[in-house]
């Protein structure tokens, strides 16, 4: 089991928070004029976790759930992952 600084482990994430966390992340990407997030501007932004452990939050549960791909570094939303974002913010646009 991996750990992030302060003790938080992995599994400790689900899909529902990685999907609001992505969801506010893309939608401040869009207002900036941006159609991806960086995977170092996303980390920037989530407290507690190490890069390594973000990034295997990422591939487990938003690359292999068909959320988001990860193509050097930058994450884009899926077609399935723009659903699931209005679904939760219907204000959602991409």
């Amino acid at each position: 089991m991996e750990s992030g600084k302060d003790g938080k482990t992995v599994e400790g994430w689900d899909e529902n928070l990685l999907i609001q966390r992505l969801c506010g992340a893309f939608k401040k990407a869009r207002e900036g004029g941006q159609k991806h997030v960086t995977v170092s501007d996303f980390h920037e932004h989530i407290e507690g976790l190490e890069l390594g452990a973000l990034l295997e939050i990422l591939k487990n549960q938003g690359v292999q759930k068909g959320i988001i791909e990860i193509d050097t570094n930058v994450i884009r939303p899926t077609p399935h992952g723009i659903e699931k974002f209005k679904q939760i913010d219907s204000s959602f646009q991409w």
